[in-house]
């Protein structure tokens, strides 16, 4: 979906129901570059384009305090102000609605300010916005709350086989590689094929030693 558009500490997935809406966590660290700010800028148009009006979240730590949500605008004397102000306007450029209404940073004497944001196309598609304490030594509050989807989920059946390692027979296993001629096998050869000889070896033995299963056989 996004693969070719990166951006450091972001997350991104698609969720498998009628309306494929897609979700991003972002992280945007306190000392972000320039460079760095704009690719997140450049994946939000990417997403927003090959969403084609399917549903989006985005949420995340953005660390962009100085922007007034209430009054879309800049705080003049925040950080990162030119940064901060190509994210609202492509927020704006984007028509994205951000559903955090509260401060969620609390440190110490630091005034308290909005970092986490959630971002939607539709303001209605959040419900239920909770603030919670932090979770271990952190300062930022734990954000839950819904997303209301459009359309029926579609449950996806993972049918790839997976080893069951539990049920190996390792005794046969050992039987197998005591067996094995490997002066024979590694002899005369580049290090790549040494090592393509080896693992071929250790995996026609898995193949035989270890069972396979699949989710359905779970149940």
């Amino acid at each position: 979906m996004l693969k070719d558009h990166y951006y450091e500490d972001s997350v991104w997935c698609e969720i498998k129901c009628e309306g494929k809406p897609i979700v991003g966590v972002v992280y945007r660290t306190p000392s972000s570059n320039r460079e760095n700010n704009d690719l997140l800028l450049d994946l939000f148009t990417v997403c927003d384009t090959y969403s084609d009006k399917a549903q989006i979240l985005v949420c995340g730590d953005f660390n962009y305090g100085a922007i007034d949500w209430e009054n879309n605008c800049v705080d003049s004397e925040g950080q990162h102000l030119v940064d901060a102000r190509k994210f609202l306007d492509m927020y704006n450029n984007l028509y994205f609605h951000q559903h955090v209404d509260e401060c969620t940073h609390n440190r110490g004497l630091e005034n308290p300010s909005r970092l986490d944001l959630i971002l939607t196309k539709n303001d209605l598609e959040v419900e239920n916005l909770r603030y919670l304490a932090p979770l271990g030594n952190s300062h930022h509050s734990v954000l839950s709350f819904e997303l209301i989807i459009e359309g029926t989920v579609v449950e996806v059946v993972d049918e790839s086989l997976r080893y069951s390692h539990h049920k190996g027979d390792y005794v046969k296993a050992d039987g197998i590689f005591n067996e094995t001629d490997w002066d024979s096998l590694l002899s005369n050869n580049e290090p790549s094929q040494m090592y393509q000889d080896f693992s071929s070896r250790c995996s026609l033995v898995i193949d035989e030693c270890v069972p396979k299963f699949t989710q359905m056989d779970e149940f």
